[in-house]
C-alpha cells in the first residue's frame, strides 16, 4: 500500500506541476496576444501617420509652388510700379512751406534745374510737381516732379552730379522694394572694397551680377 500511496502521491504532484504549466502558458498566451494587440495599433498609428506625413510632404510642396508664384508676382507689380514711375524725378533740400501750390512747386524745380544744373526746363516739360507727404514743421519735404519725357528727366537725372556740394539732391523715384534692394546693394558694394556699378536693382562687380534676394534678403550672385 506504501509504494501505490507513493505513485499517487506523485501522480498528483506531476498533474499539479501540469497545472502550474499551463497556468503560465495561458498568462503568456493572453500577454502576448496584448503584445500582437498592441503592435498592431502601432502599425496602424504609423500607418496613419505616414498617410498624415504624405499628405503634409504634398501640401508643403504646393505652400512652396504657391509662394514662388506670388513672389514671382509681387516681382512683376514691382517692376511695373517703377516703370510707371521711370519719368518721375524727386528733389531734396527746397525749405517747405504748408501752403505751397503745384504751380510753385513746379517753379522751384524749373530754377534749380536752370540755375544748378544748367539744364533748360520748361513748363510744358513738367506734367506736375508737388510735394510728398503732409507738411510738418521743421521737416523738409521731397518735390516729387514727373516730366513728360522719359529723355528729359535723363537729362536732368544725368547732371545731378552737379548739386554734390551743395544743399539739394536728386533722386530717382522707385518702388519701396526696389529703394530697399539698392540700398542693400550698395551697402554689399561698399563692403566688398571694389569698384562696382548699380544699375536699377543690379550690382556688378569683376564681372559678376549681385541682386537682392526677396525670399531670403540677402545679396546673392545672379544666375544665369
Amino acid at each position: 500500500m506504501s509504494v501505490l500511496s507513493e505513485i499517487q502521491s506523485g501522480q498528483a504532484a506531476i498533474l499539479n506541476e501540469m497545472k502550474s504549466i499551463r497556468s503560465t502558458l495561458l498568462q503568456h498566451e493572453e500577454k502576448f496576444g496584448e503584445i500582437t494587440r498592441r503592435l498592431s495599433k502601432i502599425e496602424d498609428n504609423c500607418s496613419v501617420i505616414a498617410t498624415v506625413k504624405k499628405r503634409v510632404d504634398g501640401l508643403q510642396t504646393l505652400t512652396e509652388q504657391h509662394c514662388g508664384d506670388i513672389a514671382s508676382l509681387v516681382a512683376r507689380m514691382d517692376e511695373s510700379e517703377d516703370r510707371q514711375r521711370q519719368s518721375n524725378l524727386v528733389f531734396y533740400g527746397f525749405e517747405d512751406v504748408s501752403d505751397e501750390t503745384w504751380a510753385q512747386s513746379e517753379k522751384r524745380v524749373i530754377d534749380l534745374c536752370l540755375a544748378d544744373l544748367e539744364v533748360s526746363v520748361q513748363p510744358r516739360d513738367i506734367e506736375r510737381a508737388h510735394h510728398v507727404e503732409h507738411f510738418q514743421p521743421n521737416k523738409n519735404r521731397p518735390i516729387l516732379a514727373q516730366f513728360s519725357h522719359y529723355k528729359d528727366r535723363d537729362l536732368v537725372l544725368s547732371n545731378a552730379k552737379k548739386l554734390k556740394d551743395s544743399n539739394y539732391s536728386i533722386s530717382e523715384d522707385l518702388s519701396p522694394y526696389t529703394r530697399k534692394a539698392r540700398k542693400h546693394l550698395i551697402e554689399f558694394g561698399k563692403a566688398s572694397r571694389k569698384t562696382y556699378k548699380l544699375r536699377y536693382n543690379k550690382l556688378t562687380i569683376d564681372g559678376t551680377t549681385y541682386v537682392f534676394d526677396r525670399s531670403s534678403e540677402k545679396v546673392i550672385p545672379l544666375s544665369s
